[in-house]
């Protein structure tokens, strides 16, 4: 159920990585590079467990950078994602889904992000209250964001981020717990 993924290089695809169910870990010298007109940077879903996306570099990728989608237990640590989402208006990092309990314990931590169209770190509440418990955002820098860091949960913890030059009117780190 765990698997290794190192050294891939995709541009210009409807979709770069696509992970279900086996775990992937990229991460060190071989780490992947994702560039160009790719739909997605990085995806986790459908009840994956300890996914890690590692020391990757996820740029111009015209939806988001990497999205934990009802997956629990997963990394996504000292990646740099540069300019996500400009397509849709979409997010650097997603932590979401849409099934209640899936999402739980993962944790999104010194990562470097600048130019996302959305949020650079964004928990999306839909699922419920319950399928977003446990998570840390921690000692990421977010640059140039339309928005820094959106909980659409609570008990998240978020500790030590950098958040600079977000759009006007926006916020730097926005919280709506949905009870």
């Amino acid at each position: 159920r765990y698997g290794t993924v190192t050294g891939a290089q995709t541009c210009a695809l409807p979709i770069s990585l696509l992970f279900s169910t086996a775990a992937l870990t990229s991460s060190g010298a071989g780490a992947a590079s994702l560039y160009g007109d790719s739909r997605r940077g990085v995806k986790f879903e459908y009840g994956s467990v300890g996914c890690k996306a590692i020391g990757n570099h996820i740029a111009d990728v015209g939806f988001y950078g990497v999205y934990v989608s009802d997956s629990r237990e997963c990394v996504v640590a000292n990646n740099t994602l540069i300019r996500t989402g400009a397509d849709t208006g979409q997010h650097a990092i997603v932590i979401g889904g849409q099934t209640a309990t899936l999402s739980v314990n993962n944790v999104v931590e010194g990562n470097v992000i600048s130019g996302c169209a959305g949020y650079g770190v964004c928990v999306n509440p839909n699922g419920g209250e319950a399928s977003k418990l446990g998570i840390v955002i921690a000692n990421n820098v977010i640059n140039g964001t339309n928005n820094g860091i959106y909980l659409g949960s609570s008990q998240i913890v978020v500790n030590g981020n950098d958040v600079s030059s977000y759009g006007a009117g926006n916020n730097g780190i926005y919280a709506l717990d949905r009870k």
